[in-house]
């Protein structure tokens, strides 16, 4: 005997779908957030070298470097650079580290080139082998990859150790340059299916903050829905974080020092015909 019959597969099971809290400034504007970087920039430290010297001894000299990012939410690290020029006559006798404030140590240079001297090297990963020489210098890539730093907080004070391992050769510390490049990534809503096609929505709740904290809240209801009218949702809390005086970039001084002084005339800058320069007429503050 034999029988036919049908099977009929449905899909009945929602969508999986994870939100992550996140923080933005308070002069950033939700309408253009998209699921990708928000802003992004490079900070160039300080030449920290001090001139420091050395004699045939071992020696480890630590050079803290600050980078202030001036942004009000998470700078995730994308790329970092870091130029060292340190005078020696034997280098394979030199390490050299680079930590972040996060505590993750990279070795710039670890031992290299022998009884070559000098280096004057911009560590880049994008950089090719070292090449050794009297001194070794260029654009090249470090003993370990800077990429290690990658998704740490770019702000704060980072560490530049320089260690002389054999007490036979001296040296000096002439120049160190730290750059490094940040991003905010918007950490959009993830949603997966097993069987169809997802689309997103979403819904805003905003919750006006006072001065005794944050700027604002928003309230980001997501809802995912697949092919066959399943959906689930998740919420995302979004902070506007409130600016400090440390977030203000002032204009320049217009004394002829720093910026040339303006006419007595109002020409161009008067542009309300008062006689009196005022904000937004020749420069203004910006958050």
């Amino acid at each position: 005997n034999k029988c036919w019959g049908s099977i009929i597969v449905e899909d009945k099971l929602p969508p999986i779908l994870e939100c992550e809290d996140f923080s933005i400034g308070c002069n950033q504007n939700l309408d253009d957030i998209i699921f990708d970087v928000l802003f992004s920039g490079t900070e160039v430290s300080a030449d920290v070298a001090d001139g420091a010297s050395w004699g045939n001894e071992t020696v480890t000299f630590d050079y803290p470097i600050p980078v202030n990012v001036n942004f009000p939410g998470i700078a995730a690290i994308t790329d970092v650079n870091m130029f060292v020029d340190v005078s020696t006559t034997w280098t394979a006798d030199l390490e050299i580290t680079l930590t972040s404030p996060s505590g993750t140590n990279v070795i710039l240079w670890n031992n290299l080139c022998g009884a070559n001297d000098d280096i004057v090297v911009q560590f880049d990963d994008d950089g090719g082998p070292i090449a050794c020489g009297n001194p070794t210098q260029g654009t090249y890539s470090p003993s370990e990859p800077l990429s290690n730093f990658n998704g740490e907080q770019a702000g704060g004070t980072w560490n530049l150790r320089v260690q002389d391992q054999v007490a036979a050769d001296g040296g000096s510390v002439n120049s160190l340059i730290l750059e490094v490049s940040w991003a905010q990534i918007y950490p959009g809503p993830v949603a997966t299916d097993n069987c169809t096609v997802v689309s997103l929505t979403s819904q805003d709740i905003e919750d006006e903050g006072d001065c005794s904290g944050d700027a604002g809240k928003v309230t980001r209801v997501w809802t995912a829905v697949d092919q066959s009218g399943n959906s689930a949702t998740c919420t995302q809390t979004i902070t506007i974080l409130r600016p400090s005086l440390a977030d203000v970039a002032l204009p320049v001084d217009y004394d002829d020092v720093d910026a040339p002084s303006l006419d007595c005339s109002g020409s161009p800058w008067d542009t309300n015909g008062d006689g009196y320069p005022q904000v937004g007429e020749v420069d203004g503050p910006t958050v």
